[in-house]
């Protein structure tokens, strides 16, 4: 049971099953050991916790838990476990003394478990046999369901404890997990630990949430999101400081979220002949001057100014690395305290003269499956973003950036939507890179038509898709 103690000391805030809530009784082992690698879902996101599980099952999950990785993986220890998935489980778990096959040779892997069987060899899969206690003309599993219960092992009493009662998935998890918690944290929580595990992280709670998110800017969208989706930042554009200071700002407030915003309208407020125009952007922003907004800097509701939101879409000259960082500090003087940021690849920026930016503080990746592999894109990203002096945003183009995987079509035609798979994967590695400032996923909004006519959000309402962003705003929270 020591080889995995390390690993276990965690609670899982990511994997985020669409039929485990969190309400559901055995949520917490679910999560937990899904997260150790002992558990996993099925391809549409869900767990069925309540369907049975069966003896190969069984085995696999105790031995992942108790025993780890096996280095040798036997075969063939019976004549219906060959060289199947199982069969390393199973003959390790027989060669143990966990198990034993029936009187005609068989194993039959397939064959659910039953209470009585699965308190039996979760005992001897726990080490734990050694402290049985038996008596003369009791029942076989009584010994082990005395200990089982004595080791507040089991969710069932004397009283209403079933033998024959077949065990299923969901109440697996919730015994293995309370025999793999050291005796010295309470049964019921590892709140402790995971303290503990947070404070050694770098960074804090993360700021996650959306781009846009038209349709939803009202009290109860804003609860709205925050509960499904566990959000707790927004970006977005507005160039009216007295609607957004009299009416937007309080709002976010009072809804206790954050906002990021860009503040100086479309590109052309600010281009002449085709070109950026610097002159035009500050006569833009000046326009906050004295409006109130200075406050809410203050109070740390608005977090971050857009100074720009694609930087390479004009149709003559770009602002290069001197107009970015002059913009930065003009933002800077007239709302000190603000965090600036533009939309662009680390690794695309204008790299200034002398080699980092003075002013600018940071850049948003918001990366689409065609950036090539998640691991090397947030590796090369963050290492640029660093040599220039530049914080990291990450996020996920989660409207155009699938792989086509999701077959829905995205925002603009000929892209698709990332699928729940997606989201999960590319979002844990993005949020794992060290002292990611925010994580901003493009977009969520209840407004726009797709390419193919939809309403975006419809299709990020679906359960599994709800529970992937989910399950990442879980992950942001705990960083």
């Amino acid at each position: 049971m020591m080889k995995v103690l390390a690993a276990v000391l965690l609670l899982v805030q990511a994997t985020g099953f669409s039929d485990v809530p969190q309400s559901h009784p055995n949520h917490e082992a679910i999560e937990f050991l899904a997260e150790l690698g002992v558990l996993e879902g099925y391809s549409d996101l869900s767990f069925r916790p309540e369907a049975s599980i069966n003896r190969a099952e069984l085995l696999k999950v105790l031995v992942l838990s108790f025993e780890g990785e096996l280095e040798d993986e036997a075969q063939n220890c019976y004549p219906d476990v060959r060289s199947d998935w199982y069969a390393p489980f199973v003959c390790f778990a027989t060669e143990e003394g966990w198990v034993e096959g029936y009187p005609d040779g068989l194993f039959r892997p397939e064959t659910p478990v039953n209470k009585a069987e699965a308190a039996k060899i979760l005992i001897h899969a726990a080490g734990l046999e050694d402290d049985l206690s038996e008596e003369d003309g009791e029942e076989w599993y009584v010994p082990y369901l005395s200990l089982a219960l004595e080791l507040d092992l089991l969710e069932e009493t004397s009283e209403n404890f079933n033998p024959a009662e077949e065990r299923t998935r969901g109440e697996v998890a919730e015994n293995v997990y309370r025999a793999l918690l050291p005796e010295e944290l309470p049964q019921e929580t590892v709140e402790e630990t995971v303290e503990e595990t947070v404070e050694e992280t770098p960074g804090a709670s993360i700021p996650f949430g959306f781009w846009g998110l038209n349709g939803y800017h009202s009290p109860e969208g804003l609860e709205d999101i925050q509960t499904r989706f566990k959000t707790t930042l927004l970006q977005v554009s507005s160039s009216n400081p007295t609607w957004t200071t009299q009416s937007f700002l309080p709002m976010i407030e009072d809804g206790g979220m954050t906002v990021t915003l860009r503040m100086t309208g479309d590109h052309s407020a600010y281009t002449t002949n085709g070109d950026f125009d610097l002159e035009k952007w500050k006569t833009e922003l000046s326009a906050w001057e004295d409006s109130g907004v200075q406050s809410y800097i203050d109070s740390g509701v608005l977090v971050g100014h857009m100074l720009l939101d694609d930087i390479a879409n004009f149709e003559g000259r770009d602002p290069d690395a001197a107009d970015l960082d002059e913009m930065a500090q003009y933002s800077e003087a007239l709302l000190p305290g603000l965090m600036t940021f533009v939309r662009v690849r680390a690794t695309e920026i204008p790299v200034p003269a002398e080699g980092d930016y003075d002013y600018l503080d940071a850049i948003v990746n918001q990366y689409k499956s065609s950036n090539g592999p998640v691991e090397d894109y947030a590796e090369e990203e963050a290492a640029m973003a660093e040599s220039l002096g530049l914080g990291i945003i990450n996020g996920l183009n989660i409207a155009d950036g699938g792989d086509g995987s999701s077959g829905q079509a995205g925002w603009k035609e000929g892209r698709y939507a990332m699928s729940a798979e997606e989201i999960l994967e590319y979002g844990q590695v993005l949020l794992e890179v060290p002292d990611v400032l925010m994580f901003l996923m493009w977009e969520y909004d209840a407004e726009e038509l797709w390419s193919d006519g939809s309403i975006g959000s419809e299709y990020f309402d679906q359960p599994e898709l709800e529970a992937a962003i989910r399950a990442l705003g879980e992950m942001a929270q705990a960083l």
